[in-house]
Parts: C-alpha cells; structure tokens; sequence
C-alpha cells in the first residue's frame, strides 16, 4: 500500500517536468536560425582582440595585400550575402596609405566567413611610419553587425632601415 503512494506520488511530480520540453517558446532558445549577423574574426587566434598589425619591410615598395576574416556568427544560407566595411576613423589615409579592395564583403552560399582585401601602399610609406585605421563593419540587406565586434583596428608600419 505504502508503495503505491509513492508510485503515484513520483508519477504526479515527474510527469510535469516531462511535458516541460514539449513547449515551443522554450525550444527556440537554442537555435541561431533567427541570428542573422557579423563580427571581425579575430586576426590572431590565440587572442581576442581586434587589431592586426600590417608590417613592411624598410625596402619594399611593392603594395602588400592583407586579408581580414569576416565571420558568420548564424545558420548558412543557400545564397551569398553581403555586408560593408568602412573607415570609422584613424590618421591612415583611404587612397594614400592603403586601399580597401572589396567595400562590400561576400559571405558565400553555405559558408560561414567572407574576406575583406585590403592593400598597403608600400610605396607611400616612409621607413619608420606608423599609421592606423579603425574599420567598421556596416549591415546588408540581410546581415546584421554584432555591436561588439564590428570595429578591428589595422596597424600600419614600415620598418627603419
């Protein structure tokens, strides 16, 4: 008799905690399908931060190209999907000391990150110059930016002789 006190007793607690997964509210916190955004990945992944460093030999002239990783922070999509990458602010000079090749970055179909070329103009840079550039990812017609990791700060320096 004692045991079917308990049975019943057991069986009128747990059964509660069994519906409680069957709420659809409650399943769609742990998808990323509704997240639909960017970030800067950081250059050196050993470290957090957002900055990479574009080092030129004293003696080179010839433009150097630098390639930025944008990352999906969502589900892939079937189809590419854009978004842009400005100048928020920095003494590099757009057009003098480096040139940024695509203003807007693809994110291809079923992929999860797109790049961003940038060039130094090794030629415009003295031996010893130190400039550096604020870049801001900006939203697409589908993508959004994450607030916290839309800037990375790209360092320029030409060496001494």
């Amino acid at each position: 008799m004692n045991y079917l006190k308990t049975f019943k007793l057991a069986v009128i607690l747990i059964f509660p905690l069994l519906l409680w997964g069957c709420f659809e509210d409650h399943a769609s916190q742990f998808h990323l399908d509704d997240i639909n955004q960017v970030e800067w990945a950081p250059p050196n992944r050993a470290s957090s931060a957002l900055s990479y460093t574009a080092n030129i030999a004293a003696d080179q002239t010839e433009p150097k190209t630098v390639s930025l990783v944008v990352q999906l922070i969502g589900a892939h999509s079937g189809s590419d999907r854009t978004v842009g990458v400005q100048v928020a602010s920095g003494d590099a000079e757009e057009g003098v000391h480096f040139d940024i090749l695509n203003e807007d970055v693809v994110i291809p179909a079923n992929s999860s990150h797109g790049d961003v070329e940038i060039r130094i103009n090794s030629a415009n840079l003295n031996n010893g110059d130190s400039f550096s550039v604020t870049l801001e990812l900006t939203e697409g017609p589908e993508l959004g930016v994450a607030a916290n990791m839309k800037d990375l700060n790209l360092q320029i320096q030409k060496a001494t002789d």
